[in-house]
């Protein structure tokens, strides 16, 4: 078969080219798409595809770095941490802020007692397992470090310990408070987990 020389392809296009543009912006859509096919008709033309960049590369050439893995698909919380001393300082403060609670407590017996523990921030109190779902957990004892809506992160001397509240039953240390109005003296009492579950 004869090969047109490639300058004559060349002008052949680009008059096709000039006739295309011409008739695109004087017709409209569906006339311009007929015309189109109708010189189009029996005619094999060569298109090449251009590749995609690829999307892991820049403008500047640098590769995207990888996400690190967490919860979320978030960059991992690191777990807060304090020295013992720290600690025993903020249960100091915990103690001083509990008794000024306690003393407004107007009747002062372990029901009440509790229902003003639920209500009051528990960071820096002294919380001991005593019953729970997960019998390795019995008899964990610490300083409450932090709390989330459904856990404690109990700091003893040795480590922290993750305590899940619900089905947990937890004795909480309190000031003694020989001056309250009543005569009665409440160190400790025993309070539900479920009851400590935070509401959002």
């Amino acid at each position: 078969k004869f090969a047109p020389p490639f300058f004559l392809v060349a002008a052949m296009c680009e008059r096709a080219e000039a006739w295309v543009l011409s008739t695109m912006s004087s017709w409209k859509r569906d006339k311009a798409v007929k015309a189109i096919s109708s010189r189009l008709r029996g005619r094999n033309l060569a298109v090449e595809r251009r590749k995609r960049a690829s999307r892991s590369s820049s403008a500047s050439g640098q590769k995207r770095q990888p996400r690190q893995p967490g919860r979320q698909g978030g960059t991992r919380k690191r777990a807060p941490t304090a020295t013992l001393a720290q600690l025993r300082n903020q249960h100091r403060v915990w103690m001083e802020y509990a008794a000024t609670e306690l003393r407004a407590v107007p009747i002062f017996h372990e029901q009440t007692v509790a229902a003003l523990f639920v209500k009051l921030d528990k960071h820096g109190c002294f919380l001991k397992v005593l019953r729970s779902s997960c019998p390795s957990q019995v008899g964990v004892a610490g300083i409450v470090l932090t709390e989330t809506k459904r856990t404690f992160v109990l700091m003893s001397e040795r480590k922290q310990h993750l305590i899940v509240k619900s089905r947990t039953w937890f004795q909480v240390s309190l000031p003694s408070l020989a001056e309250h109005s009543s005569g009665t003296s409440i160190n400790t009492i025993l309070i539900e987990g479920d009851r400590l579950l935070l509401q959002q």
